[in-house]
């Protein structure tokens, strides 16, 4: 069985109490945070992975990911192309 890598492009926007959320446009249901930049970006690829892995079991479509935009990101770290796999290709 072939492995598909899915990568996804993710928001990184500040919430009311401060912390980061990382968000991803084509997949609404996919939230995570961190007190950091860096924090919210490491808890990103585990967040796609659940929220792909509960379309399959669910019988949802996976959407296409949309083309990546480049962003200016708080803290100049982390990325916004985010792999379901973990990579980060920044």
């Amino acid at each position: 069985m072939t492995r598909t890598p899915y990568r996804y492009p993710a928001l990184l926007e500040p919430n009311e109490k401060g912390r980061l959320v990382v968000h991803f446009p084509d997949l609404p249901e996919a939230l995570t945070d961190g007190a950091d930049a860096v924090e919210a970006f490491a808890e990103a690829p585990d967040c796609l992975s659940t929220a792909l892995a509960a379309r399959v079991v669910d019988n949802e479509d996976i959407p296409a990911p949309s083309p990546v935009r480049p962003r200016s990101i708080p803290g100049g770290a982390g990325c916004d192309d985010i792999a379901a796999d973990g990579r980060c290709p920044c």
